[in-house]
């Protein structure tokens, strides 16, 4: 996800709406744009904020209070519109209000192209999603759709577009089977380590398995795999490499796992990043 932050959120973000046409790209009626373009530009940015309702919704999922609505003609990207949801505190109701062209052409009056604005001042990558959401985080603007689109602008004008069909094999996770979620018996089960043949865990009561990376192919195999395992005594945590080497054999031995194709690569999911706890008594 490379593309997505144009700025850094700490929940989930809206994004702003396109619509684009054209032979060099997936038509469409409307598209997510997964970003704020108009952040391109810091100054314009602070100009636009200035110039928008003072009454305007700021939530969490937008924190810039507004959307703005874009489109691509002849490989040129616009800026067509931008409103706002604004909050009336005497009858406590909502209502949307877009900000007249009069005050968008006075802001942008340095990238007007005839009657439209053209985002001659944005260079980089934007990216486009439509249809059901494959893969989610609950992160700024880290979610997948079905199709998507990263087009490369430069100066306002397009330069590539990539294409993309993203989708998810099922397959098993390692969810359910961190931190306190569960039970002695289920992770025994799922993964059956011979600890008898570890005569250093006596008096160890808890192995935490540490899974740091892991690389799943397309058929949904467990191809490699990072971890650390590790057990804690008088105070003092120590490693156990062969642990960690026979864990490591009893993933691999998993089939299938989760896997989601996305932007044109295998990506695992619910593998990396978690802690395993094994206990012993």
């Amino acid at each position: 996800m490379l593309f997505v932050s144009l700025a850094t959120f700490a929940t989930w973000q809206e994004g702003d709406v396109i619509y684009i046409n054209g032979a060099r790209y997936i038509d469409g009626t409307k598209w997510d744009l997964l970003g704020k373009p108009i952040y391109g530009d810091s100054i314009l940015s602070k100009t636009l904020e200035a110039a928008l309702p003072k009454d305007r919704s700021e939530v969490t999922s937008n924190w810039s209070g507004y959307t703005a609505y874009w489109s691509i003609v002849k490989d040129k990207l616009y800026l067509d519109s931008i409103c706002c949801e604004c909050y009336a505190a005497a009858n406590k109701k909502s209502y949307m209000v877009n900000i007249p062209s009069d005050t968008l052409h006075r802001i942008f009056r340095k990238y007007l192209d005839g009657k439209r604005i053209a985002a001659t001042w944005y260079k980089g990558d934007i990216r486009l999603g439509q249809g059901p959401v494959i893969y989610y985080e609950h992160s700024a603007y880290n979610r997948n759709y079905k199709e998507e689109q990263i087009i490369t602008i430069q100066h306002g004008k397009v330069t590539d577009v990539k294409v993309f069909h993203n989708y998810m094999v099922e397959g098993f996770t390692l969810e359910g089977f961190s931190h306190s979620n569960p039970t002695p018996s289920d992770v025994r089960k799922k993964f059956p380590l011979h600890t008898e043949n570890y005569p250093e865990l006596e008096g160890v009561k808890v192995i935490r398995f540490h899974v740091k990376d892991a690389r799943i192919d397309a058929t949904g195999h467990l191809v490699e795999c990072q971890i650390d395992a590790e057990v804690r005594r008088d105070g003092k945590s120590e490693k156990v490499p062969a642990l960690a080497a026979e864990m490591t054999k009893a993933m691999k031995a998993i089939y299938p796992w989760r896997v989601y194709f996305i932007n044109g690569e295998y990506r695992p999911y619910g593998v990396k990043g978690f802690f395993i706890p094994y206990r012993l008594d």
